[in-house]
């Protein structure tokens, strides 16, 4: 079974071929390109609607009536300090990697953990740019 959930992860999850990869890279940067990018892009569509309910509920305002900026600065203020969506967000993460990606991801966890969130306020900030939300 966990043989066939791999495999079909392996297959779903797009790999990115623009990537220049350095030969000498830190394993967590090697890491970084070779599954959390794949994973962070095919759930991206995810994370900004995860992040926008979350802002919206909170905020108790439509977000489509707010301004750019203070939105920003809202989904910013969530993803830095609202615990419960961080686990949501890492889980739906996590939840994507094969059992080997998994046990890698642990032998570092707090340096892969950092990247994540970083490379997630990225995505999710740039993400809010190119919708239509104002």
């Amino acid at each position: 079974m966990k043989e066939n959930r791999d495999l079909i992860l392996s297959s779903v999850i797009p790999k990115i071929k623009h990537l220049k990869i350095k030969q000498a890279i830190s394993t967590e940067e090697k890491f970084q390109n070779e599954v959390l990018r794949p994973i962070l892009k095919f759930q991206n569509d995810l994370f900004i609607s995860l992040v926008l309910h979350h802002v919206e509920v909170l905020s108790k305002l439509d977000i489509q009536k707010m301004d750019h900026l203070v939105l920003r600065q809202k989904v910013q203020n969530q993803l830095s300090n609202n615990q419960k969506l961080r686990n949501q967000l890492l889980g739906m993460v996590l939840g994507l990697m094969t059992t080997v990606q998994l046990k890698i991801y642990f032998t570092n966890e707090q340096a892969l953990r950092k990247r994540i969130f970083s490379m997630l306020t990225e995505r999710i900030l740039d993400g809010l740019q190119h919708r239509n939300i104002d």
